[in-house]
């Protein structure tokens, strides 16, 4: 006999003055409503403890936590000449940001400078921003090929290399 969930799809439908048919899309991830009404769901969902069949699953399967324990020291790098003022760097930067807090976890901001090739440099910076402590770094786009060969080149547990442009921009 199946467990009857303390929260329901039609108990956030309510709340949020929506359908149940439009909930159960939100979650799914499915096209048919703009980002807020999604984000409005989602949000709602995690406040009051709602997890899709899906991921009731995945998390017996996996034998995992739905939520990490510990939260986790995550570092964004983003090349200094481009900074936040770049739409795709704010855009990629809000994503990450978004979901590693949902489990808990921080993502700081650290600004790549344009010499950081330059004998001795490379090093300090590194020392000063404290990457060797992070449980992981994201290498923006644009980041100098020379700059990013040592970023990958780092002992990290978890390294997210760069999206080429194109594919960025088809998906933005």
């Amino acid at each position: 006999m199946p467990i009857k969930k303390k929260i329901t799809l039609k108990q956030l439908a309510d709340e949020l003055g929506l359908t149940v048919h439009t909930v159960s899309k939100a979650l799914r991830g499915l096209p048919g409503m703009s980002e807020h009404t999604r984000n409005e769901v989602r949000l709602l969902a995690d406040k009051l403890g709602y997890h899709t069949k899906e991921q009731e699953r995945s998390q017996l399967f996996e034998n995992t936590p739905l939520y990490a324990g510990a939260g986790r020291r995550f570092i964004f790098l983003i090349a200094a000449d481009q900074g936040l003022k770049s739409e795709l760097h704010r855009i990629l930067l809000e994503s990450v940001q978004q979901r590693l807090a949902e489990a808990g976890h921080a993502v700081e901001v650290v600004f790549v400078p344009d010499d950081l090739w330059q004998p001795g440099r490379f090093k300090s910076w590194r020392d000063r921003n404290n990457l060797k402590y992070a449980d992981g770094i994201f290498i923006s786009p644009v980041i100098p090929e020379a700059v990013e060969a040592r970023l990958i080149g780092l002992p990290m547990p978890r390294i997210l290399p760069p999206l080429p442009l194109c594919v960025l921009h088809r998906t933005l």
